[in-house]
């Protein structure tokens, strides 16, 4: 009876290492320009080690947006855009949350809709300034899943248009 329970504990704790165990972390997802190319032709680098999008440069500028019921812009400034897919194991586009600079999105309303349907697309338009260079971006994808944290980073010289 003891090496049938032996091999039970055994089985057992060889299944919790194969599925991963309780961890819910995610691999990071790459970070590229929105649908739009919102804030203009700028330069766009993304730092898939340190999870940070650069936008501009020397003598480039990011365009004035204004509000936009159909982008979700709820007001008019200078902003940037992000898209980011969810990783392939994200199911449930409902639940998931996201801070955006101080700005609380819940239920997944980040993800994009197209023909109705939900897509694993997130794109981001953080309102940035001469002041606010550096917007973070806190994602949970769906319920249960630890969140992840990607930076966003205007870089020194780029200017901001007026409206």
């Amino acid at each position: 009876m003891g090496k049938l329970k032996i091999l039970i504990v055994f089985f057992a704790l060889m299944a919790l290492l194969l599925t991963g165990c309780t961890d819910k972390s995610l691999d990071y997802v790459a970070v590229t320009r929105d649908n739009f190319n919102t804030g203009g032709n700028l330069s766009f680098e993304y730092d898939a080690l340190s999870h940070t999008a650069y936008f501009g440069g020397d003598g480039e500028a990011i365009e004035w947006q204004e509000s936009s019921i159909v982008r979700g812009f709820d007001r008019a400034g200078n902003r940037v855009g992000v898209k980011l897919v969810a990783p392939s194991f994200v199911s449930d586009f409902s639940s998931g949350s996201a801070i955006v600079g101080d700005e609380k999105l819940e239920g997944g309303e980040f993800y994009q809709s197209v023909d109705g349907k939900t897509s694993p697309t997130a794109q981001f338009f953080p309102l940035v300034s001469e002041k606010n260079r550096v917007v973070t971006i806190k994602i949970i994808w769906q319920e249960g899943i630890k969140e992840q944290v990607y930076t966003i980073v205007i870089k020194e010289g780029t200017a901001f248009l007026d409206e």
